[in-house]
């Protein structure tokens, strides 16, 4: 024993151990750097969605700069579409052969 690594050190399995060991720390830190994207994609998304409602709502809303009303010509009713015509069955012409 002392300051001298043991033969321990060099087994196959404790080094497959702190290989696991190092690889796992990686995965945690990608598994969080990869929820940190996820969240500020989500937000960015969000933030997005916002940004066009507001803008559709600007569109939809534009007031009329003298304040006077422009207003539009009255529409015509809509009329109903005509009556679909009668369709009558037609005998198919027979595939056989009359002798």
């Amino acid at each position: 024993m002392g300051c001298a690594q043991s033969r321990i050190d060099n087994e196959e399995s404790v080094s497959r151990c702190k290989e696991r060991k190092i690889l796992m720390k990686e995965a945690l830190a990608t598994r969080n750097a990869f929820a940190a994207a996820h969240s500020a994609y989500s937000m960015a998304l969000k933030n997005t969605g916002v940004a066009l409602s507001g803008y559709a709502q600007g569109e939809a809303e534009i007031p009329d700069p003298t304040g006077v009303a422009l207003s539009q010509p009255p529409q015509e009713p809509l009329l109903p579409p005509p009556p679909l015509p009668s369709f009558s069955p037609v005998p198919s012409p027979t595939l056989g052969y009359h002798a």
